[in-house]
C-alpha cells in the first residue's frame, strides 16, 4: 500500500466534502460509517475502502477519476452507471479497484470523448472553409453564413464553459487542500506543547461544560459524537492531538466570555 497516495486520496475526499459544505458527521452517516472512521480516511491514517468510495459516489456523485488523480470534475453523477460493472472484493481498497478496473474504463471513455471533440473541430473547420466560398452579396448565402456562425459560436461557448467549470473545480479543490496542509503543519507544531497539559485542560473543560447544553456545543464544535466527548472528559479515552488542540481553542473561547 502506497501510504502517500492514500493520504492524497483522503485529502481529496475531505476537499470534496467541504466543497459541498456537508458536516463530517452527516456525510459519514449518509455513507454508512462513523464520523471518526471518516476522519481517519480523510487524514490518510487509514486507506479508503472501495465500498466507502462507492457509497460516496452513489450518494453525492463523487468521481473516481478525480479522487484518484485530481483530473476532471470532482462531482460526476454519470460515473454511477460506469461503476455498476466494476468487479470488487470485500475490503478491497479504492486505489486497488481503480488501478485494476476503473482506470481502463475511464481511459477508453476519455479517448472516445477526445475523438468526439476532434470530430466537432473538424466539422467547424470544414464549415469555415465552406463559408469563405459563399457570396456575401447573395441573400441566401448571407442567411447560411449567419446560421452557421451561430452554430459555431454556440459550440465554442459550450466548450469554453466546460473548460472554465473544470478549472474552477480544480482551483477550489487546490485551495482546500492547501488550507488543510497549512492546518496540519500548524497542528503538528503545537500538539507537542498541548498534550502534557491534558489533565489541566480536561479540568477546565469539565467546568466549561457543567452548564446544560455545553457538552453538546463542544461535540458540535469538534464535529464528533456526544458520547466521544463524555468518554474524553471522564478520562476513559484520550483524544488525539488535533482534537486536543481544538478542545483548547474551544475552552479558551468559553473562558473569555
Amino acid at each position: 500500500m502506497d501510504k502517500e497516495r492514500e493520504k492524497i486520496i483522503g485529502g481529496r475526499l475531505r476537499a470534496f466534502r467541504e466543497t459541498l459544505q456537508i458536516p463530517r458527521t452527516k456525510f459519514a452517516l449518509t455513507i454508512g460509517i462513523g464520523s471518526e472512521r471518516l476522519a481517519a480516511y480523510e487524514s490518510g491514517r487509514a486507506a479508503l475502502p472501495y465500498a466507502v468510495f462507492l457509497a460516496a459516489s452513489e450518494n453525492y456523485g463523487l468521481s473516481p477519476g478525480w479522487l484518484a488523480s485530481g483530473d476532471g470534475s470532482p462531482k460526476n453523477p454519470a460515473t454511477i452507471e460506469l461503476l455498476k460493472g466494476v468487479p470488487s472484493l470485500p475490503r478491497q481498497l479504492f486505489s486497488e479497484v481503480f488501478d485494476s478496473s476503473i482506470k481502463p474504463i475511464i481511459s477508453k471513455a476519455t479517448q472516445e470523448a477526445d475523438q468526439a471533440w476532434m470530430d466537432i473541430l473538424t466539422r467547424l473547420k470544414d464549415t469555415t472553409r465552406s463559408l469563405k466560398l459563399l457570396d456575401p452579396q447573395n441573400p441566401e448565402h448571407r442567411r447560411l453564413v449567419h446560421q452557421n456562425y451561430a452554430k459555431v459560436k454556440e459550440t465554442v461557448e459550450k466548450l469554453k464553459a466546460d473548460l472554465a467549470l473544470r478549472q474552477e473545480a480544480r482551483t477550489k479543490t487546490a485551495n482546500i487542500l492547501i488550507e488543510k496542509e497549512l492546518t496540519d503543519t500548524e497542528t503538528s507544531g503545537t500538539v507537542t506543547a498541548v498534550k502534557p497539559q491534558l489533565p489541566d485542560l480536561l479540568e477546565r473543560l469539565k467546568k466549561a461544560t457543567a452548564e446544560a447544553g455545553q457538552k453538546t456545543a463542544l461535540a458540535k464544535f469538534l464535529d464528533v459524537p456526544l458520547a466521544s466527548v463524555s468518554r474524553w472528559l471522564s478520562g476513559e479515552r484520550e483524544p488525539g492531538g488535533e482534537v486536543t488542540l481544538k478542545m483548547l481553542q474551544w475552552v479558551q473561547r468559553q473562558e473569555r466570555k
